[in-house]
């Protein structure tokens, strides 16, 4: 069964602000009453039933705050409300016993009053032990903490408080009052702290002395607080949730660590069974794809004599293998990278001489396309630390996205140089182009952009490795596009891998 509150208000709109909030946000059953008449009958027939009671001060038939004493003659907490305040009405409210006050001035303080409501509630699984050789004192604090709904545990010196706690380690705050005879609290707190840490109990030091001396003896044995004696309730209870709250939000905290390691192991796993599986993947299937790519291609270096249909037909199994290969190698590459297996092999790259060679390798692919690419490097320079396997994969990237998304009749421009103290490689197209949103997607794994066509053609893994690898040598990958102008991307390495000339 939910939890049962009891509201006290002749608003009809308050109550129904309260109502909502105790229902929807705290999963509790409402009883309602307008009046003093009203809250009586409900209590005298359901007092057993009600955790908590908010009650306003002011009542038609009860204009001098008499509802908190008659919900007190039960011993239900209650929290009053009320649209004035005043000193006088705060010490009225508190010497009837009540929980807390709550000034009706703004909405914000219902979320205060429902915070105490919920924590009141969480009290009840709670168990408090005090502490205190006087059993005046003792009854006093336990009275004041189980008008809050806490379990109180008494205990009359530091023997039956430890025999306490041996049988019921699961205590979240102990009161250990200073002076007793025997073992006093300052030793009996350094007892307990041996056993327990801070973030399993709460340990609150009292004293009638009243010094300062006795307070850093408490903390200095491992107390969280220290009060002195006589005190204030309402202070008392700062006091008490303050650190109940501390200790909750740091086993909060350890808990979403726990949990947040296994999820990072159970994400690691994942990566390496995706990798090796990816590793096995292309490993079986290169056999055969070399077999395809290799006897198609011998195929199509002679076509004299096949018809025009079968040339076409073999030209594109060679396309879908040359395509198939290289998404399964850029998903493995991927995966590694993503599993920290990427390792890079550094060796000194000239990136002019880099700029070359790809452009050896791509001339038949921009001639078939009917491209025309510029070159704007000079081989032998600039000369860097990097993996130069990477780095030309990068650029391969590069210029194959450029001659993708580029129309009969554009241009490619491949350059390498040092801009501001950095080395770069960069590939200026005159293609379609893409607006922020598509070069967005076109960093994203298995995003692409531009039409059906231009994107049968790719992987979608292109720019997102590209990315990451300039990523592992410490660079970066710099996108400017204008839609129906181009793109350029940059490709910079940090100064430091810059070789002296």
């Amino acid at each position: 069964m939910p939890p049962k509150a009891l509201v006290v208000e002749d608003s009809r709109f308050y109550q129904q602000l309260i109502r909502k909030g105790l229902e929807e946000r705290l999963g509790f059953e409402v009883v309602a009453a307008q009046t003093l008449a009203e809250a009586s009958a409900i209590l005298t027939a359901q007092s057993s039933e009600i955790l908590v009671a908010l009650l306003d001060l002011h009542l038609p038939d009860a204009p001098h705050g008499e509802v908190v004493d008659e919900v007190a003659r039960y011993k239900i907490p209650s929290i009053v409300f009320t649209a004035s305040f005043s000193d006088e009405i705060r010490e009225f409210v508190l010497s009837r016993h009540a929980v807390d006050y709550v000034p009706k001035d703004g909405p914000g303080n219902l979320d205060t009053v429902f915070d105490l409501v919920r924590r009141i509630s969480r009290n009840t699984a709670d168990r408090i032990l005090v502490v205190d050789d006087s059993r005046v004192s003792r009854r006093h604090i336990s009275d004041l903490l189980q008008l809050h709904r806490f379990s109180v545990v008494e205990a009359g010196g530091a023997e039956e408080a430890l025999a306490a706690i041996a049988a019921d380690p699961d205590f979240c705050l102990a009161i250990i009052d200073y002076n007793m005879p025997g073992t006093d609290g300052v030793e009996l707190t350094r007892k307990i702290r041996a056993k327990i840490g801070r973030d399993r109990l709460v340990i609150i030091g009292l004293s009638a002395y009243g010094n300062n001396v006795v307070s850093a003896r408490f903390m200095k044995a491992g107390a969280n607080d220290y009060l002195n004696k006589p005190f204030v309730p309402e202070e008392f209870f700062c006091r008490v949730y303050h650190n109940l709250d501390l200790m909750e939000q740091i086993a909060s905290l350890r808990k979403a660590k726990g949990e947040l390691r296994s999820a990072l192991a159970t994400v690691a796993q994942a990566s390496e069974e995706k990798t090796r599986f990816l590793g096995h993947l292309n490993h079986e299937m290169g056999a055969p794809l070399n077999a395809i790519i290799g006897f198609s291609e011998l195929v199509l270096a002679d076509t004299g004599t096949l018809p025009a249909t079968t040339t076409r037909y073999l030209q594109n199994v060679y396309d879908c293998g040359l395509h198939l290969k290289d998404l399964v190698s850029d998903a493995l590459d991927m995966a590694r990278v993503e599993a920290g297996h990427l390792e890079l092999m550094e060796s000194d790259v000239d990136l002019g001489g880099l700029c070359l060679d790809v452009v050896d390798v791509l001339t038949p692919q921009t001639e078939a396309a009917e491209l025309r690419i510029e070159g704007n490097f000079v081989p032998g320079q600039p000369k860097v630390r990097a993996d130069r396997r990477r780095l030309k994969q990068v650029l391969l990237n590069l210029v194959g996205n450029a001659i993708k998304f580029t129309p009969k009749g554009g241009r490619i421009r491949i350059s390498a140089g040092v801009e501001e103290g950095a080395p770069f490689l960069a590939v200026e197209d005159s293609g379609c182009g893409m607006d922020e949103a598509g070069i967005a997607t076109a960093l994203t794994p298995f995003g692409q952009v531009g039409d059906a066509e231009s994107r049968s053609k790719g992987t979608g893994l292109g720019l997102p490795l590209s990315k990451t690898l300039m990523e592992r040598h410490g660079g970066e990958l710099v996108i400017t596009s204008t839609l129906g102008i181009g793109t350029q991307i940059m490709a910079r390495l940090p100064s430091g891998r810059l070789l002296d000339a």
